[in-house]
């Protein structure tokens, strides 16, 4: 074989080499795995009929093998999801599975323990399986508790974008029809769809509106979802060891049926932002907006919104930046160059602080922190 030929070779396998690497870490899906394969292929299919080459040959036969692979999978795929077209599969393709992901923990402020916590439940398994087998498999349902406005959707989101799972988030609107029967239908497509898809996250939003307790006078519909889920999660014959992720997400969490939260052995609180966490909040909220505002500002409107969620902090921080402009005329706001609109300032923010209050009871915090001590 000549020069040109050994080098064509050595491309070739490089090429499916980085297309292994993507079988490695579980990307498969990822279309430029089958694209690197088929590159490859080309290449070494060119060195045969021209050499005849073995080492050529079993190399072309092993890249085969694999696009043969590659291809079955994603055609079983396909043959999976159609079967539940008549159970509202596009639905949950094109309205609850959400693509575009790009929030990870490092853009989330605070929750280091809760952060820690899911890191070690899902990110570290989805990077190493094979040591987390046996005793030490993952949990196959997580529950977020805590006050509202403070980033339990975010950190969902993070989990998925960075165990690179598809995401799909749910809300009580999403499963809930008028038509008797479609609610439990959604739901059997819903864990369908995410095995199919699988690694897969399944985020349940205002879990305890969905899956609340059961009641003698609840309406049938209602019940039957409840069912749905309890023998689609967890029930008998299901497989724990899947790739499906559920995260449920309350700040009630003594309204969810008993039986749901037994499906949810993994329980993490997400406590309100405390003083570091509020001033790194404001100053980021804030820093693509000209303000004339100091460390020690901050330092000081951390101190004064004590008890603020997340929310609240934005909240608070987007009716400051609305002050330079209340103090405007009409006429003159239509006029105005944006660069002669006067920077945000401290007094800015203590107007604003008179009408932003917060929004959770500390009643209902520690109401939280109690149920947790004590299930």
């Amino acid at each position: 074989m000549n020069e040109h030929n050994e080098i064509l070779l050595k491309k070739s396998r490089k090429i499916a080499s980085d297309a292994l690497c993507f079988e490695e870490q579980n990307d498969s899906d990822n279309p430029l795995c089958l694209k690197l394969y088929q590159a490859s292929e080309t290449i070494l299919q060119k060195i045969v009929d021209q050499t005849n080459e073995e080492r050529a040959i079993y190399l072309l036969n092993l890249v085969q093998e694999r696009i043969k692979i590659l291809k079955k999978r994603k055609n079983t795929q396909r043959d999976s999801i159609t079967q539940v077209e008549s159970d509202n599969g596009h639905t949950i393709l094109n309205q609850i599975m959400q693509t575009g992901l790009h929030t990870t923990f490092s853009d989330i402020i605070g929750n280091e323990n809760a952060k820690l916590a899911l890191k070690e439940s899902i990110i570290l398994p989805s990077m190493r399986p094979d040591i987390f087998t046996g005793l030490r498999s993952p949990n196959c349902g997580i529950l977020l508790l805590g006050p509202p406005g403070n980033g339990k959707t975010l950190l969902a989101e993070a989990c998925a974008v960075e165990s690179k799972c598809r995401f799909f988030l749910i809300s009580a609107s999403c499963l809930t029809s008028k038509w008797m029967g479609e609610s439990e239908k959604l739901m059997r497509a819903l864990f369908t769809v995410a095995t199919n898809l699988q690694p897969s996250i399944i985020f349940f939003d205002e879990i305890d509106s969905l899956l609340s307790k059961r009641k003698g006078d609840e309406h049938e519909t209602s019940r039957r979802l409840k069912t749905e889920f309890l023998s689609r999660f967890g029930g008998a014959g299901t497989n724990q060891q899947s790739g499906v992720l559920v995260i449920g997400a309350t700040n009630r969490p003594q309204d969810i049926d008993d039986a749901v939260l037994r499906r949810f052995p993994k329980r993490i609180f997400i406590d309100m932002p405390e003083f570091l966490d509020r001033k790194e909040m404001l100053s980021q909220f804030i820093k693509n907006e000209r303000h004339v505002l100091s460390p020690e500002d901050f330092d000081m409107l951390a101190k004064a919104t004590e008890g603020f969620s997340g929310s609240d902090l934005f909240n608070l921080a987007k009716d400051a930046t609305f002050q330079p402009i209340r103090e405007l005329e009409l006429d003159s706001l239509q006029v105005i160059d944006k660069e002669n609109i006067r920077a945000i300032d401290l007094n800015d923010f203590i107007l604003s602080l008179q009408d932003t209050k917060p929004s959770v009871k500390q009643s209902s915090v520690r109401s939280i922190k109690k149920w947790l001590k004590n299930n």
